[in-house]
């Protein structure tokens, strides 16, 4: 989904107007708004690209994450809390390699256990 991306990357999400000409406008509970079809489904598209990346989170971020109002916010801190600068990318993976390289099975747990266990490893390299 192209127009969600667009919204999460370049923020092109709807903005409420400060100043609207009256004569374009429709009362919704005491203040005035213009809201057009684009307006509408820009918000709509925010809506989903923040919603999205919200349920991409663990539930133990989420309500962390859950104050910021548009897609872009959101993944602005995303990409600040989990995306690490390079010298950090390049530790965790020399530790990837490291666990990689010393993997063995231990002696209490099953065949499918190890196998998973080196599974995690694998997927995060």
């Amino acid at each position: 989904h192209y127009a969600l991306w667009e919204v999460i990357e370049f923020g092109d999400s709807y903005k409420v107007p400060t100043n609207t000409d009256p004569a374009d406008s429709s009362i919704n509970d005491g203040r005035t708004v213009t809201v057009t079809t684009n307006d509408m489904q820009k918000k709509k598209n925010d809506v989903k690209a923040r919603t999205t990346l919200l349920l991409s989170l663990l539930d133990k971020h989420q309500l962390r994450f859950s104050k910021y109002k548009t897609a872009r916010e959101l993944w602005a801190t995303i990409l600040k809390t989990f995306g690490g600068n390079e010298a950090t990318k390049k530790r965790k993976k020399n530790l990837l390699k490291q666990q990689y390289g010393n993997f063995k099975a231990e002696g209490t747990e099953t065949l499918e256990q190890t196998f998973n266990r080196l599974q995690v490893i694998v997927s995060q390299l």
